[in-house]
């Protein structure tokens, strides 16, 4: 429990850090901010990642976050990985559930909010990690949702 709460900590920075590097990149660069005509057929409550987000911005939170969860494991450890993924629909939701099963991901059950749990055993490396959020944020937007983040399981994966 001692090495959980500095990592939250630290997570929380790092989405701040994020926002505050995002702000700043579009105060300096105004052309790479969203246009709000362009995006307008989404409603606010839209999360939808672009793949600027995917492909840029959001890959260092991730390695950073990966990083920080391998710290508190040894060298020939494993880690039980549950990553969040959001859609808009169902229907995108079901196309993404159906990919994953085909890659052998642990699925729990879909939420109400079109929100679905996907869960991974890996190695407790931060590459691992790391590519395990790439991984399951690419299927995501491939399947036009967005990745929510991960955490660490508190049951074991069957």
């Amino acid at each position: 429990m001692k090495k959980v709460i500095p990592v939250l900590a630290f997570l929380g920075l790092a989405a701040a850090g994020y926002a505050a590097y995002r702000k700043y990149k579009e105060e300096k660069n105004p052309k790479t901010a969203l246009n709000p005509d362009e995006w307008a057929h989404f409603s606010d409550e839209t999360d939808v990642e672009t793949p600027e987000e995917v492909d840029e911005n959001a890959k260092q939170s991730y390695r950073i976050q990966a990083r920080l969860m391998a710290d508190g494991y040894g060298e020939n450890d494993t880690v039980d990985l549950v990553h969040q993924v959001r859609f808009q629909s169902a229907n995108e939701m079901f196309a993404f559930v159906k990919e994953a099963k085909q890659k052998k991901y642990h699925l729990d059950e879909a939420g109400a909010d079109n929100t679905v749990s996907v869960r991974l055993r890996i190695s407790a490396d931060a590459d691992s990690i790391y590519q395990s959020i790439l991984d399951i944020a690419q299927l995501a937007y491939t399947n036009k949702g967005s990745y929510k983040g991960f955490t660490r399981s508190v049951t074991d994966i069957e």
